[in-house]
């Protein structure tokens, strides 16, 4: 199950309170899966989200909240279709939210999304069935998108929204919820069931999610082992994650592109100069300098190449993709990335950066 931290604004975002500006930012805003639009067509079928969720090894929420899952991703099809909004980001939404129907909104309140839970509450609101909880839910992310004055399909039964408008995933940040990694769990659960699917959905493109001040560089569903983040580095302050080649590759931080492509040994390569003077490296990419320029302001998140095998890797070729990840002081020294990713992995604000050893991160 994710921390409760997931859900810790629903309820300011649905009571309208807490200062929110509304127009400080918008929605529209992610990159890669968490670019996906909340509105749009199903991509996958009633049976597909099943069959993913079964294999998922998750509770069958017959034996939590009463209902089959066939039931149960049947009525996210229906109204989702409805409303116009994807069944299968609400759905992803509910799984990641409830920790798969598990939690105690779901199964006493009939609320799968904490709507009106906070860390601070004892419990979110309460809808009369199952069916209603989920039409709640996906009336409320169609006022996400379009405001309290949209006409619903069916008689309203979700509260009115709050907070920011946003049309994404990465919208829905420090929005719907307070962890910095909610766009970014989001996108990866999708990108799960849609790989289970064999399905594709167009994502959208732009700034990285809305209020975020970092991400993991690379989806999370290209992580196979906390390992991967954590391992040393040959023989420098670096780090290398083992993705394969054409994996998503995200700036971790907001800042301004200060080379693309960096060259040499790091190939095709993008770094990025953050608020406080550091320099983060990503080296290796297959298309580094196509998607951002020497000058260019980056969000976190925002989609800035794709991983490959240029310069040097070993073994040289496409066994040896990965990406490189490394952070220079202002100073010029080099400090170890793995703690600050590691931070990432476990859902956990990542240190400062200064606090980061130089040391302890080599063979």
């Amino acid at each position: 199950m994710l921390p409760l931290a997931l859900v810790a604004l629903a309820v300011v975002a649905v009571m309208g309170v807490g200062g929110f500006d509304p127009v400080s930012c918008g929605g529209g805003s992610g990159s890669g899966l968490m670019g996906t639009s909340i509105m749009g067509p199903p991509s996958v079928t009633a049976a597909q989200m099943a069959g993913w969720y079964r294999s998922t090894g998750r509770a069958d929420p017959s034996s939590t909240i009463g209902v089959s899952l066939d039931e149960l991703t049947g009525l996210y099809v229906l109204y989702g279709t409805a409303e116009g909004v994807r069944p299968e980001v609400a759905f992803v939404q509910a799984v990641v939210e409830t920790g798969g129907f598990t939690n105690d909104d779901s199964i006493r309140l009939n609320n799968f999304a904490g709507i009106g839970h906070c860390d601070s509450c004892g419990s979110g609101m309460a809808f009369p069935s199952v069916a209603a909880g989920v039409d709640a839910q996906i009336q409320l992310l169609h006022r996400v998108v379009d405001g309290n004055g949209v006409q619903l399909a069916g008689p309203a039964v979700a509260p009115t929204w709050g907070g920011r408008q946003a049309s994404d995933l990465a919208g829905l940040a420090g929005n719907w919820a307070s962890s910095p990694i909610y766009a970014q769990t989001l996108g990866s659960t999708l990108g799960s069931l849609l790989a289970s699917a064999g399905a594709t959905l167009t994502a959208g493109t732009g700034s990285a999610a809305c209020g975020a001040s970092a991400t993991l560089p690379v989806p999370r569903s290209a992580i196979k082992s906390e390992t991967w983040l954590t391992k040393p580095h040959h023989t420098y302050p670096a780090a290398d994650i083992p993705v394969s080649a054409g994996t998503d590759v995200f700036t971790p931080v907001a800042g301004t592109v200060v080379a693309a492509p960096v060259g040499g040994d790091c190939g095709l390569g993008v770094s990025i100069r953050d608020a406080e003077g550091d320099i983060w490296t990503l080296c290796h990419g297959s298309d580094g300098g196509d998607l951002v320029h020497a000058g260019d302001e980056v969000a976190a998140g925002q989609l800035v190449m794709h991983s490959g095998y240029t310069g040097h890797v070993e073994p040289a070729g496409p066994g040896g993709a990965h990406l490189h990840v490394q952070i220079t002081l202002p100073s010029g020294t080099g400090v170890c990335p793995q703690d600050w990713l590691d931070a990432l992995w476990r859902g956990s604000p990542p240190p400062a950066v200064t606090s980061l050893p130089s040391t302890g991160c080599t063979n």
